[in-house]
Parts: structure tokens; C-alpha cells; sequence
């Protein structure tokens, strides 16, 4: 299982619970979704944008090396995008409230694994970090 799989088994776990069949296709689809949304220069997008939501605390502790703070579906919603929110919910067969809460969950995880070192990782290495 690759890290980006672990993360989202994680978060998608918590917000859908366990034994659920249809989970592992879910994860199966938010993979190259979350690996799309933080590569090729994403990352930094998805903390500026953080940034000025006035989530600066948050974004900055998902990038150092202690505890993730947490954001809500709907803070989760707003970095995606309404239009990306909707085509990731088609994308992975789940209603856009409930793709928010995996988002929720996934994205602090994600950025933290991206960012090993406590400091931002170079764009183009992002990918192949999460694929790792």
C-alpha cells in the first residue's frame, strides 16, 4: 500500500467507518485525486489559499514536524473549490458533504506526509512522496 493509500484509508475510515466494500474503490479514486490536487505546485496553492482563510495556524502545523491541527468539512470545502468539490464527489461516488469530511481528514495527513522535513517540498517532488 502506498502512503497516499494509508492516509486515505484513514481518513475515509473515520468518516465512512469500517467494513464498508464500496471503501476501497472510494480510496482507489481520491488517490490520483489528492496526488492531482497537492502536485505540481498545489501544495503551496492549497496552503496559500489556507493563508488567506485565515487558516494560517493550520496550514503551518501540517507542514512542521508536531501535531496536525484539524479543519472542518466545510473549511476543507472551500480550499477544493465548490466546482472541484462536485466533480471529486462524482469522481469517487459520494455526496460533496461527505467528500468534504474525507477531504477534512485526508488533507492535513497528506500535507504532513509531503513535508517530512518540517518545510515545504519541492513541487515537483510532491508526488512522488505521497506515491512512496
Amino acid at each position: 500500500m502506498s502512503l497516499i493509500e494509508d492516509i486515505l484509508t484513514k481518513a475515509a475510515g473515520s468518516v465512512l467507518g469500517g467494513g464498508d466494500s464500496d471503501k476501497e474503490k472510494i480510496i482507489a479514486a481520491l488517490v490520483p485525486v489528492v496526488i492531482a490536487l497537492l502536485a505540481d505546485g498545489g501544495l503551496e496553492k492549497v496552503l496559500e489559499k489556507m493563508k488567506g482563510m485565515g487558516l494560517g495556524d493550520e496550514a503551518k502545523s501540517w507542514v512542521d514536524t508536531g501535531e496536525n491541527k484539524s479543519i472542518s468539512a466545510d473549511q476543507a470545502a472551500e480550499i477544493v473549490g465548490s466546482e472541484d468539490l462536485g466533480r471529486i464527489a462524482s469522481q469517487i461516488g459520494l455526496p460533496e458533504a461527505q467528500t468534504a469530511e474525507v477531504l477534512a481528514k485526508a488533507l492535513p495527513l497528506a500535507v504532513d506526509q509531503a513535508s517530512p522535513d518540517g518545510s515545504e517540498p519541492p513541487a515537483d517532488a510532491v508526488a512522488s512522496i505521497l506515491q512512496g
